[in-house]
């Protein structure tokens, strides 16, 4: 009775995973609906960057924002008490570039440069974006509704060897699989701190919260204003330059996840009204396919050696469902089709890692442990890529 009664739940619990992502890409690659309609570029927007040690890829940054079409109102790089030339390089480019006298943070950083920023919209970018010439365009559009408090678009990873192609085929799975599918639905998007559009009145970031991006989208959402998500906003960027750094960044954003989580404690029940946790718990779900491919790849191993046959189909049935998802998402968004050969290597990196800096996250949140992580450094962005389409 036992091992029935485990036989179905194991099917059962397949079965609804490979219904619910399937569901996810249907709306995601299929014919769109009625999405929010946006009228021309109307608002001026300033541009903030915050920079830290950045002389290796502000510049190029800078230049492709003077190609910026339409142009922006103003840039200014906020300078956090770098030990390099990356003002020089911003001053020599004729843009505002502000030095803070010590290390504030990014979080401090970017407070400041909202109140020194003159207009209404602020589109914030990381130093080693390179936008599409009509991103910020594509961005802004979308603030003709009052109820829009922030845009976010579509993130892409320069090539760069293997780090790059999990880093690539993790940015395409969310930003063309499930924030297409949240965006539609009026789902709580989150936004990557890489590059977004917000409204100045709105841009105060919590100088304590390890991942400002996670803690602002809440803060956003929870005061009612909806987080829009643009996918011909495109920009490039550069992937950590190692694997060590890859998994140091994917722990912080992992420990900032749940302590924004604990922070705004009842935030699930304002974005989802309805189902409060289970809205939650489905939209985090939605982005740990490289994990659900990874295990369900060990489960049928699994039923394999105990010769449970039924179950073995189903996994297989539910594996090469995963896997057609994972291939259209990244012809969707026009990667290169080698960079399917790292889903292998990314489920197991969620597989083991990923879960594991879950657990320890909110162990340490719970203990009151503080959170110590150091900047990525950033390559030199590649001049020949940012302008593909």
């Amino acid at each position: 009775m036992l091992v029935t009664a485990l036989r179905v739940f194991l099917t059962s619990v397949t079965a609804f995973l490979v219904a619910f992502y399937t569901v996810i890409a249907y709306f995601a690659f299929g014919k769109k609906g009625q999405t929010h309609k946006c009228s021309e570029f109307t608002e001026k927007a300033s541009v903030i960057i915050p920079a830290y040690n950045e002389e290796g890829v502000v510049d190029n940054l800078l230049r492709d924002l003077t190609r910026s079409n339409p142009p922006v109102s103003e840039v200014i790089v906020l300078d956090d008490h770098s030990t390099d030339s990356t003002s020089e390089i911003a001053r020599r480019m004729n843009v505002a570039a502000i030095r803070n006298d010590s290390r504030l943070g990014k979080a401090a950083t970017l407070n400041k440069g909202a109140e020194i920023a003159k207009e209404d919209i602020i589109i914030i970018f990381d130093a080693d974006n390179r936008p599409q010439e009509d991103c910020i365009g594509h961005l802004a559009r979308h603030f003709d509704s009052e109820n829009t408090g922030i845009v976010t678009g579509a993130t892409k990873i320069l090539p760069d060897g293997f780090v790059s192609r999990l880093a690539a085929l993790e940015f395409d799975l969310c930003f063309y699989l499930f924030h297409p599918f949240s965006s539609r639905f009026g789902f709580f998007p989150i936004v990557h701190g890489a590059y977004f559009a917000i409204r100045r009145q709105l841009a105060h970031f919590d100088i304590d919260a390890l991942t400002e991006d996670f803690d602002i989208s809440v803060t956003t959402a929870s005061k009612g204003y909806r987080i829009d998500f643009e996918p011909d906003a495109v920009s490039y960027v550069s992937a950590a330059p190692s694997l060590s750094l890859f998994k140091a960044q994917r722990e912080r954003w992992v420990r900032g996840a749940v302590q924004a989580s604990l922070k705004h404690k009842g935030f699930s029940k304002q974005l989802f009204r309805h189902i409060g946790f289970l809205g939650l718990f489905l939209t985090a779900l939605g982005y740990v396919l490289p994990l659900v491919w990874a295990a369900t790849l060990a489960f049928l191993a699994i039923c394999y050696f105990l010769s449970e046959f039924l179950l073995l189909y189903t996994a297989i049935l539910a594996i090469t469902v995963y896997t057609v998802i994972v291939f259209l998402c990244n012809h969707q968004a026009g990667s290169p089709m080698r960079n399917i050969l790292a889903l292998p290597f990314l489920g197991y990196f969620y597989f083991f890692f990923v879960v594991w800096y879950f657990i320890k996250a909110v162990v340490l949140e719970y203990s009151g442990a503080e959170a110590k992580f150091s900047k990525i450094p950033h390559r030199l962005s590649l001049t020949n890529v940012g302008k593909q389409t």
